[in-house]
């Protein structure tokens, strides 16, 4: 696990955790069809797996995400029930 902050990051991702659906969850923090997640808590987000193990490692409602919104990255922070958006979501790989 690789710690990170939003000035680690400048070109587009080659990888990451891409959103597929979105629904109230989503739309309440800005998140949009296509944007990536590339960090969660601090840690580095390269696939699902990963996303899911650092989502796991505490029961705190908050998370802090670095985000790609196809022009640029952003930090969202938010509380979810569960630490869940309950939108699909999977491994993004390339461009």
């Amino acid at each position: 696990m690789k710690k990170v902050q939003l000035s680690d990051f400048t070109a587009a991702p080659d990888d990451g955790v891409v959103v597929k659906s979105v629904n109230p969850n989503t739309a309440r923090v800005g998140l949009k069809l296509g944007d990536v997640f590339v960090a969660l808590d601090g840690y580095r987000v390269q696939t699902l797996e990963q996303y899911m193990l650092i989502r796991a490692l505490t029961d705190d409602p908050h998370l802090t995400l670095i985000v790609w919104n196809r022009n640029k990255y952003v930090e969202i922070e938010t509380s979810l029930p569960d630490r869940r958006f309950d939108c699909k979501i999977e491994t993004y790989m390339g461009r």
